[in-house]
């Protein structure tokens, strides 16, 4: 299955992406069992390099916010490669976060974001 983008380029930059210069993105695999949209936070399990939602709770590295999504992504019928925002600026509000993330959880999340060069405004 390929990764949807599902809008133009100027819907894409007025819409998630923010800043005065392009982002940057990086290619990787997202593990398999999700059904994930433009604009989910990811993380990256450590033991396998495999991209998947942020998880709070993790404990394999996902737990870590380290992306976002760029672009529709099914990969629940098996691992799919995907592209993801490695740098850039986001508008926060359009961010998919976990829903049990509560406030302070995702003070913490978007304190990782910015460590891992995602400025969320």
């Amino acid at each position: 299955m390929s990764q949807d983008f599902g809008v133009t380029e100027t819907d894409y930059t007025l819409a998630l992406w923010l800043g005065d210069h392009p982002p940057i993105s990086l290619d990787g695999d997202l593990i398999s069992g999700q059904d994930l949209v433009d604009g989910t936070v990811l993380g990256k399990i450590t033991a396998s390099g495999k991209l998947t939602q942020f998880d709070q709770d993790a404990s394999d590295g996902s737990e870590d916010a380290m992306g976002v999504l760029m672009g529709d992504l099914d990969a629940s019928g098996g691992d799919e490669p995907c592209i993801y925002l490695a740098h850039g600026q986001v508008n926060s509000d359009l961010l998919i976060w976990p829903t049990d993330l509560d406030a302070g959880e995702k003070v913490v999340a978007v304190a990782s974001l910015l460590a891992n060069n995602i400025y969320a405004k």
